[in-house]
């Protein structure tokens, strides 16, 4: 499952509200998809925050410094949800639109609802 987070509070309840829906589901690994703009280099504070939340191990290359992310993702994660960090260069929707194919399902905001038919795999728009 992909769900976008940019930051806003929006796209932050529209994730955990994905998670609240699916979280039945076992195995199901979300991607937590970040605009790189509003990234923090590896080290960070937001980064170590983000690693030890998703329980990867792996410390990010780039960390969103935004606080809805980490929110969002430990949201998730409190669900019994595996999650993964992406982030991406560009317009946040078109580059989400190309990182869909390798996923199941992407939860949209219902500020994109009107662009869900761009998407290569079924979505769901969150309440």
């Amino acid at each position: 499952m992909l769900a976008i987070v940019d930051g806003s509070e929006e796209n932050r309840e529209a994730a955990v509200a994905g998670a609240d829906l699916l979280a039945a589901t076992p195995g199901l690994q979300f991607t937590v998809l970040a605009s790189a703009d509003v990234a923090q280099p590896a080290g960070s504070p937001e980064a170590t925050d983000l690693a030890s939340t998703n329980g990867s191990g792996a410390l990010l290359q780039r960390a969103p410094q935004t606080s809805k992310v980490v929110e969002a993702t430990r949201a998730i994660e409190d669900r019994g949800l595996t999650t993964r960090m992406r982030t991406v260069e560009g317009d946040l929707v078109e580059r989400a639109i190309e990182v869909a194919a390798a996923h199941d399902l992407v939860v949209l905001p219902p500020s994109m609802a009107d662009r869900a038919d761009e998407f290569p795999v079924p979505t769901l728009v969150a309440p």
